[in-house]
């Protein structure tokens, strides 16, 4: 869970520089990690042939189909892991690092210009001089997330930051 001293350190290092905090989150964050290391099935319900449909304008066949889990799925006990490893690459594909003890501090640069990262899950707290900078880092790490088939990148752009993790 988030430590507060974690996020008022993350504040003050925005402050120290400069820069304006911005809030993003990643839309289904654990759908977009890799499944568990042992093969797993699922039963595929009405419900989920009917969120299918929506999403991808698709119908799958009315008998009982079982699917292999190729990506996480939140309550598996592998799906926390999954989605740590993913966004790690993801962030480290880009150069960020983690502090040494505070892997959910994260500095890094974009077009030159310094970007510091607080996150828990799939909260981001993103520190830059720039709103657009800010922008453009979701949307880089929104398209590493991205999966073949969905139209939009997993990633909403929530504006200047007025809380974290319920935290105001």
């Amino acid at each position: 869970c988030l430590a507060h001293p974690m996020y008022r350190l993350h504040l003050a290092l925005c402050a120290l520089h400069g820069l304006t905090c911005y809030s993003v989150d990643i839309v289904d964050a654990y759908g977009h990690s890799d499944g568990p290391p042992v093969p797993c099935y699922v039963r595929v319900d009405q419900a989920y042939r009917d969120w299918w449909f929506a999403r991808f304008s698709e119908r799958l066949p009315s008998s009982e189909l079982v699917l292999p889990m190729h990506k996480a799925l939140q309550g598996h006990p592998h799906a926390g892991k999954s989605y740590e490893n993913k966004i790690t690459e993801v962030l480290q594909d880009l150069n960020f690092k983690g502090t040494t003890h505070e892997r959910n501090i994260l500095t890094g640069s974009i077009d030159g210009e310094l970007c510091l990262i607080a996150r828990q899950i799939d909260d981001f707290s993103i520190g830059t001089k720039l709103e657009a900078t800010a922008r453009k880092l979701a949307t880089l790490i929104g398209q590493r997330l991205q999966a073949p088939k969905e139209s939009k990148i997993p990633i909403k752009f929530l504006g200047l930051l007025d809380k974290f993790v319920g935290t105001d």
